[in-house]
C-alpha cells in the first residue's frame, strides 16, 4: 500500500513534463526530458524520456532506457553514474545525498542534445505533530492535524505537506485518482485555513470552489525563523464509506527547493485551469538546460499515527420494517450510519423527515419511492427503495 502510493506520487512528478505551454511544441521538436528528485531520504531518482507532454498521462512509451545519467557536485565533478532500473527510471543505489549541498544532473542520449539541471538540498527543519481530530473542515469531512514547524531563520523555506490514509484491516475501494470536471484529483486531498498557505489563493484564481489539493503549499515569507503552528485537513474519500475500519494516517512534511515548489504549484494550477476551461493554459515551471522537466530537492519528516474509528461513516443502504402493510399503517426506516451524519428522508407522498430512524404513516394504498440523502458537510450520498402499501 505504502509503496503503491509513493509510486503514484513519483509518477505525478516523473510524467508531468514541459517547460512552457504551448511552446515548446514537443510534437515537432525532439527534446530530452528529465524529471528527478534528490533527497537524503530517497537518494537520487531521475526519469529520462523524450518529448513527453504534461497533458499525456502515459509516457512510458517515451522513456529512454539507454541514457548516460551522471550525478555531479557543485564544481561539475562526477560523483556517480545513475543506473537504469526500468521504464526510464535511473537511481543511485547506495550513494548518500547530503543536506545543504548543491548537486547537478547531466544526461545524454544519442541524437538528442545533452541536458543539465542543478538543485540545492534544503536543510532538515524540525517539526512536530501536535494533535489530530475529525471534523467538517472547509465543508469537507477531514482528519485534521496540527503541526509545529521550527523554521530556519537563515534561508527562505518552502514546504509541501502531503500524505495518505492506510487501511489496516482492508483496502481502499476508490482509485488513487478520480475525475472532477474533466481533470484528475488525487484520492487524498488537503485543505487549510492558514493565512500563509497558498491553497485558497490557488483555487480562487480559477474560480473553483475549494477542491482539495494534493499538497499544502506553504512558504515562510511571513514567519521566517519562528516556530510556526499549522492546522490542515486531510480529505480521504474511503474512511466514511465503511464501518469499523482501522486506519493509520501518514503525514510527510517536506522542506523543498524553490524549483520543486514552483513546479508542483504550476502543475496543480495547470490541472485546475484546464478543468475550468480557461483559454490561456498555465505555464509549467522547468529548470532544465536545453530540455524540459524538473530537478527538485527535498528533506522530509514523516509521521504515522493510528486514527480512532470515524463517527461519520455511512452505510450503503437502509432497512424498512412493515413494508407491504395495509394502509393506513406505519412503516419504520432504519439508517445504518454514524452519529455525526445528517439525513433527509423523502417518503414519496410529500412528507419528509430529518430523523435517523423515522417512523412514517402511509394513509392510502400505493407504491412510493423513498429517497434518503445522507449529508457529511458539503458531500451528499443518496439511496432509494420502494414501499408498497396495500
Amino acid at each position: 500500500m505504502k509503496y503503491f502510493l509513493l509510486l503514484s506520487i513519483l509518477v505525478f512528478v516523473l510524467f508531468s513534463c514541459t517547460k512552457d505551454l504551448p511552446f515548446p511544441d514537443v510534437e515537432s521538436i525532439d527534446l530530452m526530458v528529465i524529471n528527478g528528485l534528490l533527497s537524503p531520504e530517497g537518494g537520487a531518482k531521475v526519469h529520462v524520456s523524450q518529448s513527453c507532454h504534461v497533458t499525456d498521462p502515459m509516457c512510458e512509451g517515451n522513456s529512454i532506457n539507454n541514457a548516460k545519467v551522471f550525478l555531479q557536485d557543485a564544481n561539475g565533478n562526477t560523483l556517480v553514474e545513475l543506473q537504469h532500473q526500468s521504464y526510464g527510471l535511473y537511481t543511485s543505489e547506495g550513494f548518500e545525498i547530503k543536506q545543504d549541498e548543491s548537486y547537478s544532473i547531466e544526461a545524454e542520449s544519442a541524437a538528442l542534445q545533452k541536458i543539465k539541471a542543478n538543485a540545492h538540498i534544503p536543510k532538515t527543519n524540525a517539526c512536530n505533530l501536535i494533535s489530530n481530530d475529525e471534523k467538517i473542515y472547509e465543508d469537507y469531512l477531514c482528519r485534521t492535524f496540527k503541526i509545529e514547524i521550527e523554521d530556519d531563520p537563515n534561508e527562505l523555506n518552502y514546504y509541501l505537506i502531503h500524505g495518505w490514509t492506510e487501511i489496516l484491516n482492508g483496502d481502499h475501494e476508490e482509485d488513487f485518482l478520480y475525475e472532477v470536471n474533466s481533470y484528475l484529483l488525487p484520492h487524498t486531498g488537503f485543505l487549510t485555513k492558514d493565512i500563509n498557505a497558498e491553497n485558497k489563493e490557488m483555487v480562487s484564481r480559477v474560480n473553483i470552489y475549494s477542491y482539495p489539493l494534493p499538497f499544502i503549499f506553504l512558504t515562510d515569507e511571513n514567519f521566517n525563523g519562528q516556530t510556526y503552528p499549522l492546522e490542515f485537513g486531510m480529505h480521504e474519500l474511503d474512511i466514511s464509506l465503511r464501518q469499523n475500519l482501522k486506519t493509520r494516517a501518514h503525514i510527510n512534511v517536506k522542506s523543498v527547493s524553490k524549483e520543486l515548489y514552483d513546479y508542483y504549484k504550476s502543475v496543480t494550477l495547470y490541472q485546475l485551469t484546464a478543468g475550468a476551461g480557461i483559454a490561456e493554459p498555465q505555464p509549467i515551471f522547468s529548470n532544465i538546460e536545453n530540455g524540459i522537466g524538473i530537478l527538485g530537492a527535498y528533506t522530509e519528516k514523516q509521521f504515522a499515527i493510528d486514527l480512532p474509528d470515524t463517527e461519520f461513516w455511512i452505510g450503503n443502504d437502509f432497512k424498512i420494517e412493515n413494508n407491504g402493510c395495509s394502509g393506513p399503517c406505519e412503516v419504520k426506516f432504519f439508517g445504518d450510519f454514524g452519529d455525526n451524519v445528517s439525513f433527509i428522508w423523502d417518503f414519496g407522498d410529500g412528507n419528509t423527515s430529518t430523523e435517523k430512524n423515522p417512523v412514517h404513516e402511509y394513509k392510502t394504498a400505493g407504491e412510493y419511492q423513498v429517497n434518503l440523502e445522507v449529508a457529511i458537510g458539503d458531500e451528499r450520498y443518496g439511496n432509494s427503495q420502494t414501499v408498497q402499501i396495500r
